[in-house]
């Protein structure tokens, strides 16, 4: 019953909007009964609104009551143009700012009603320092040496060498990872770290006594938790030779990668071998 009786509401509303003889006769003006004209986006009459419901709907097919929530004809997408009924922003738009800019609706013939600005366009911002699009899905987080993202094992042979591909989202943000890297027959221990960004590049070690000599142009450096190593301060290609107490150099090697472009949301790799 409750369904029937929207049914027929629904339809009661279209009838007037559509109704009078003028509508669909090739006049352009509406009966005294209905006197809001629902109008096209080329200015053709498409029905007559009452005043009872002077806001004609973004189709004009229908009329709806001045203020309620997404009213505001075209407005409520953001396309902006004339309604029927007040001056009506409408709701949130669905797709936010869009391509008629932030949504207003249109001058109309009544009162005017209140609505809420368009949000932002879906999906965010993206990009820059904070967005959503610069998050390193599978990465994060990896700030500190302790929740540094595993990238599993390798050996001394160049053949197993591997590249990470990611993202820094500004000059703040920091970047770890952990290989965990064997010295086996037949190969020999020559890291070599390789990015093409401009930003600080480091490699740490950790094994029993372990001393690192850096080639230029890296340096000497230490880790936030002690490790040493050697960085890059803006891109290129690190070399640092890990020196462990007893016959094997294997060793747990940390990748740092941090001080980004300022307030950009940066791609890079690093292509390593142990």
């Amino acid at each position: 019953m409750t369904r029937t009786l929207l049914l027929l509401a629904a339809l009661g509303l279209a009838a007037a909007c559509g109704s009078g003889d003028d509508v669909g006769g090739g006049t352009s003006s509406c009966p005294s009964e209905s006197p809001n004209a629902c109008l096209s986006g080329s200015g053709s009459l498409l029905g007559c609104c009452p005043a009872s419901h002077p806001v004609c709907s973004a189709d004009g097919l229908s009329c709806l009551v001045a203020g309620s929530a997404g009213s505001a004809g075209a407005a409520g997408s953001g396309a902006g143009g004339t309604s029927s009924g007040g001056t009506s922003s409408g709701g949130t738009s669905s797709g936010g700012t869009s391509s008629g800019g932030t949504s207003s609706g249109g001058t109309s013939s009544g009162g005017t009603s209140s609505g809420g600005t368009g949000g932002a366009p879906s999906g965010g911002t993206g990009g820059g320092t904070g967005g959503s699009s610069c998050l390193d899905i599978g990465f994060e987080p990896n700030e500190t040496e302790a929740t540094a993202t595993d990238l599993g094992a390798m050996t001394d042979c160049d053949s197993t060498g591997k590249t990470v591909v990611a993202k820094l989202d500004g000059a703040t943000d920091v970047d770890f990872y952990r290989v965990v890297a064997s010295d086996v027959a037949g190969c020999v221990v020559d890291p070599s770290f390789e990015t093409t960004t401009q930003a600080r590049l480091c490699a740490f070690f950790e094994c029993p006594g372990v001393a690192v000599a850096c080639a230029s142009p890296a340096t000497q450096a230490t880790s936030p938790d002690g490790r040493k190593g050697c960085c890059i301060p803006s891109g290129g290609t690190l070399k640092a030779t890990p020196d462990c107490s007893g016959s094997n150099d294997g060793s747990t090697v940390y990748i740092r990668m941090d001080q980004g472009p300022a307030d950009q949301c940066t791609s890079y790799s690093v292509k390593f071998h142990y």
